[in-house]
């Protein structure tokens, strides 16, 4: 993964009711996040076993655990979907389309941005099948990331420096 997958858009002042703030620092392991996107939230395999998904252009917010991170990215590991017309959930991870994404704690401090990831599928000796997946979202709290930030802004990012009681 490369973590500097980082793109800046410029919207019109005053276009957002809210801003988040980014954090300065990683969240911690097993720490509770937000997943934000309107990428695909249905992987199955079919008859053939090709992935399929579906359900992009809905708004999904859900929610997991960090599962680990390093200096550059953030890794979440969960379930790859819903079989129903479900835009929320635990255990979440980002889709195909999500891409650019938020991960937020506590809906307000920004600690990554979606990177990508993938389906696993495991099959067990009775046969059974079982998909994880796993999301990378660029760390933002690398101090390279930040410099990038603020060098295209063209000023100092507001910062939360303790993202686990942030509110």
């Amino acid at each position: 993964p490369n973590p500097h997958d980082l793109a800046v858009i410029d919207f019109p002042r005053h276009s957002a009711s809210t801003i988040a703030l980014i954090s300065s620092k990683a969240p911690d392991v097993d720490s509770w996040v937000q997943l934000v996107g309107y990428g695909d939230n249905e992987n199955f395999y079919d008859a053939e076993g090709a992935l399929t998904g579906s359900g992009s252009g809905k708004k999904r917010v859900g929610t997991n655990k960090v599962y680990s991170y390093d200096q550059d990215m953030l890794l979440i590991v969960g379930v790859p979907g819903t079989t129903k017309d479900v835009m929320t959930g635990t255990e979440s991870c980002s889709g195909a389309g999500d891409s650019g994404g938020p991960l937020l704690i506590n809906s307000t401090t920004l600690v990554g941005v979606s990177y990508g990831g993938g389906i696993h599928k495991e099959t067990a000796q009775d046969g059974s099948t079982t998909l994880n997946c796993g999301s990378y979202y660029v760390n933002l709290s690398r101090k390279e990331n930040i410099d990038f930030l603020e060098s295209v802004l063209k000023y100092e990012l507001k910062m939360e420096s303790d993202p686990q009681t942030a509110r």
